[in-house]
């Protein structure tokens, strides 16, 4: 009845940019939308628990299993997975999230230099959040990315020089970035590539939302939301 529109990328990507005139764009054309940032930073102590250990005890972070920096990721979601079914079961109602499932895949599976072992990190995550927490499947992914040069000088800026523990590491962000070309991959029917530069040129992020606006309008899941809302009715 709802749709979910997700858009992933590595650090630095401009996904949060691209999120936020997406969302602008939407309510202009007249959609009800809503909004979730994954971590939720500021909405609940299981997300300021990720960024403090991300931020101020480094050591921490790294010193956890992979499945119990996953199910933190995860355990954020879950509180609002109701909220989120609830949206998504409104007729014509549009859920845009930045980062979602697709984000914890990539970030576990990039701590791996062995790409061999990134299917099966993909397949556990993948059934902890949609099979056993139960979360909604997105319907639409836009995977951002950026050349890592300039996506290194954003952080920079962006963060004045205190980049989380991820953000840090240029070697495995390259990686995160991989593994999210390999989930766009498998999921050809749902993901679309939206690459920050074109023919060798980075663009100005209204640019870049053009061919965001475009990727959506020619996007299979959308068209039928569009048909379906007409079909119903919806306002």
């Amino acid at each position: 009845m709802g749709i979910l529109i997700v858009n992933e990328g590595a650090d630095g990507s401009g996904k949060e940019t691209q999120t936020t005139l997406l969302c602008e764009r939407l309510k202009s054309e007249g959609y009800r939308v809503e909004r979730f940032d994954f971590p939720t930073y500021g909405r609940d102590p299981v997300a300021d628990l990720i960024k403090s250990l991300l931020s101020t005890r480094q050591a921490h972070w790294n010193e956890r299993t992979m499945e119990s920096r996953a199910l933190l990721y995860a355990a954020n979601r879950a509180l609002f997975r109701d909220e989120l079914r609830g949206f998504l079961e409104t007729p014509g109602t549009i859920v845009v999230c930045n980062r979602y499932v697709a984000s914890n895949q990539a970030h576990m599976a990039g701590y791996l230099t062995n790409s061999n072992a990134w299917e099966e990190r993909f397949a556990w995550i993948e059934r902890l959040e949609f099979e056993h927490i139960g979360l909604p499947r997105p319907d639409i992914v836009l995977f951002h990315t950026m050349p890592h040069a300039k996506r290194a000088a954003l952080l920079e800026k962006r963060e004045q020089g205190k980049q989380d523990a991820h953000e840090r590491d240029a070697e495995y962000l390259q990686r995160v970035e991989q593994c999210y070309a390999l989930l766009a991959r498998r999921h050809a029917a749902v993901w679309r590539h939206i690459p920050a530069d074109v023919h060798g040129r980075v663009e100005a992020p209204p640019d870049v939302h053009v061919r965001v606006w475009e990727t959506l309008a020619a996007h299979p899941a959308w068209r039928e939301f569009v048909q379906q809302r007409v079909r119903v009715g919806t306002p």
